[in-house]
C-alpha cells in the first residue's frame, strides 16, 4: 500500500527538475532595457526660433516580459528655453517651476515610441547653448542630452558689413554719433576761442545729445509697436526672465526683464512668438523681482498680444510707452542748461 505513495514522492523531484530550467531561464532574462533611447534637437537655431526636439524611446528585443512594459521619462529644460508644446507621441505634463517636461510610455518588446516636443529659444540668447537633459527610468536609468547653438536674429537690412565685421543699424548710429564728438567739441572750442568753460559746455551738450538719441530710438520703437504690430488672441505657454547687471562692484544691481512665449493662429498656422514690451517700461532690481508683474501671464492664460507682421516671432503682451522716458528729462534738462551759454560763447568768438 505504500508503494504508490513512495513512487509519487520519487516523481516530485523529477517534476521540479524538469521545471527548473524554465524558472531559471525566466530569472536570467533582464528587465526592460531603454539604453538605446535617444534625444535629438537641431544643431543651430536663431533666438526666438522654435526648437523641435524628439525623444525616441527604444525597448530591447528580449527581456523577461512578453507584454508591453511601462517607463517614465523626464526632460529638463535650460533657463534659456521656453516650453511651447508636445506635438505627438505621448501625453505629457510641463512643470514651469521645476522646468521639466515629463510623461509615461507603454512599449512592447523591440518597440519604439517617438515623443516630439517644441521649445522656443528665448530672446537675448544669441551666442548661448541650449542643453536639454533627459532621463528614462528602468532597471538602470538612461541619461541623455542634446545641445543646440543659438545664433542672433536680425531683420532684413538690420546689419551692415564693415569689412569682416557685421554691424547692426543701431551700432552704425552709435559709431556715427561717436564720430561727431571730435568734430563738434573741436569746432566749439575753435569758434569759442580762449573763453573759459567753452570746452566743458561743448562736452556736456554732446553727451546730453547722445542720451537723447537713445530715448529717441526707444520712442521710435514704441511708435512702431502702436502703428505696425497686429493684434491676436494668444495663449501663454511659458514665461522667463533675462537678468543683466547694471553697475560694478558694490553698486552693481541685477535688473530682470521678463518675457513670455505665446501661441496664436496666423493664416491658419499655429505660430509661436516671444517678448513682453518695447523695453521702455521700468524694471525693479533685486532677486525678489518680478513680484506680481507676471502673475497674469502664467502658462495657459489667454491674453491679447501684438506681433510684428514682418517677423511674427517677435510678439509683446504689454503695449504702450513706459516710465523710462522720465529719465529722458535729465539729459534734456542738461542740454537746455548748457545750450544758451554755449551758443553765446560760440557766436561771440566768431564776431571776434
Amino acid at each position: 500500500m505504500l508503494r504508490p505513495t513512495m513512487s509519487r514522492f520519487r516523481l516530485a523531484p523529477l517534476v521540479l527538475l524538469a521545471l527548473a530550467p524554465v524558472s531559471t531561464l525566466g530569472q536570467d532574462l533582464p528587465l526592460p532595457d531603454w539604453s538605446t533611447s535617444s534625444l535629438d534637437c537641431p544643431a543651430t537655431v536663431r533666438e526666438r526660433d522654435v526648437v523641435r526636439c524628439t525623444l525616441t524611446l527604444r525597448r530591447g528585443a528580449v527581456d523577461r516580459f512578453d507584454e508591453p512594459a511601462g517607463t517614465e521619462w523626464t526632460v529638463t529644460l535650460p533657463p534659456q528655453a521656453l516650453f511651447a508644446e508636445v506635438e505627438t507621441g505621448a501625453e505629457a505634463t510641463f512643470d514651469p517651476e521645476r522646468r521639466v517636461l515629463q510623461g509615461q510610455a507603454l512599449i512592447a518588446p523591440a518597440g519604439v515610441q517617438a515623443v516630439r516636443f517644441s521649445l522656443v529659444a528665448a530672446p537675448e540668447t544669441d551666442g548661448s547653448r541650449l542643453t536639454l537633459r533627459a532621463s528614462v527610468a528602468g532597471a538602470d536609468t538612461t541619461y541623455l542630452s542634446a545641445t543646440t547653438e543659438v545664433d542672433p536674429r536680425r531683420r532684413v537690412g538690420e546689419t551692415t558689413a564693415l569689412g569682416p565685421v557685421a554691424v547692426t543699424s543701431a551700432g552704425l548710429w552709435v559709431l556715427g554719433f561717436l564720430a561727431t564728438g571730435p568734430i563738434f567739441i573741436g569746432g566749439c572750442a575753435l569758434l569759442g576761442g580762449p573763453r573759459p568753460g567753452v570746452l566743458g559746455l561743448a562736452v556736456a551738450a554732446w553727451v546730453a545729445s547722445g542720451f537723447l538719441l537713445v530715448f529717441a530710438a526707444l520712442a521710435r520703437e514704441d511708435a512702431r509697436l502702436l502703428s505696425d504690430y497686429r493684434e491676436a488672441a494668444c495663449v501663454v505657454t511659458d514665461t522667463g526672465l533675462h537678468t543683466r547687471t547694471s553697475g560694478q562692484g558694490r553698486h552693481a544691481t541685477n535688473i530682470s526683464e521678463p518675457f513670455v512665449a505665446v501661441r496664436f493662429e496666423l493664416a491658419g498656422t499655429t505660430t509661436f512668438g516671444t517678448g513682453f514690451d518695447s523695453g521702455s517700461h521700468l524694471r525693479v532690481g533685486g532677486a525678489t523681482w518680478p513680484g506680481r508683474e507676471l502673475e497674469a501671464f502664467g502658462p495657459g492664460a489667454e491674453v491679447p498680444c501684438w506681433y510684428d507682421p514682418e517677423d511674427p516671432a517677435r510678439a509683446i503682451v504689454v503695449r504702450g510707452p513706459g516710465g523710462a522716458y522720465l529719465f529722458g528729462l535729465l539729459p534734456l534738462g542738461l542740454l537746455a542748461l548748457v545750450a544758451r551759454p554755449l551758443w553765446r560763447a560760440v557766436t561771440r568768438g566768431r564776431r571776434r
